[in-house]
């Protein structure tokens, strides 16, 4: 039998308007926990790159059903 762990999904985010960028992190987010609901064992983690680029990434690091934020800015 072989079985193939899919590595989490990168989802890059990106707007200049604030409006915009609200809807695009909601719809990351929500494919991201997605992701992570079938795996059962990923939170999501936010970064922010700059004020107006994100990513959203299922991440082991984080708790299952826990969404955590990071700037790096």
């Amino acid at each position: 039998m072989i079985t193939a762990n899919l590595a989490p999904p990168v989802l890059r985010v990106a707007a200049e308007e604030p409006q915009l960028l609200a809807v695009r992190l909601e719809a990351a987010e929500r494919q991201a926990q997605e992701w992570a609901m079938r795996e059962g064992r990923y939170g999501i983690l936010v970064t922010r790159h700059t004020p107006t680029s994100y990513t959203v990434e299922p991440n082991e690091e984080v708790p299952y059903g826990i969404t955590l934020e990071r700037d790096f800015i």
